[in-house]
């Protein structure tokens, strides 16, 4: 599939609307209830998915507004590790 980054930058900033959209519709209090991903609640969920798309953003030359994100959280780091970990001992 080839894309230009104009086309890039309109699938990202719908990707952050429908983002955007989701998470404000969610009550304050959903924020330590599992998700369909067992290593985030929604709270870290919601900040993982911020900081990709924050680094996204990066990688196509946007600014992105309010600075640079975490994105490799301690908390993202963890969960990489483990899959990393995991996929190494399931290799036969």
């Amino acid at each position: 599939m080839t894309t230009n980054s104009a086309s890039n930058r309109d699938l990202l900033t719908a990707a952050i609307t429908q983002f955007d959209n989701v998470v404000r519709a969610a009550p304050a209090s959903s924020g330590r209830k599992p998700t369909p991903c067992p290593d985030y609640d929604v709270a870290e969920l919601v900040a993982h998915v911020a900081a990709v798309v924050g680094r996204l953003a990066k990688t196509l030359g946007q600014t992105v507004q309010g600075g640079d994100p975490d994105w490799a959280s301690a908390r993202d780091r963890q969960v990489c590790t483990r899959r990393r970990r995991n996929a190494v001992s399931a290799q036969p």
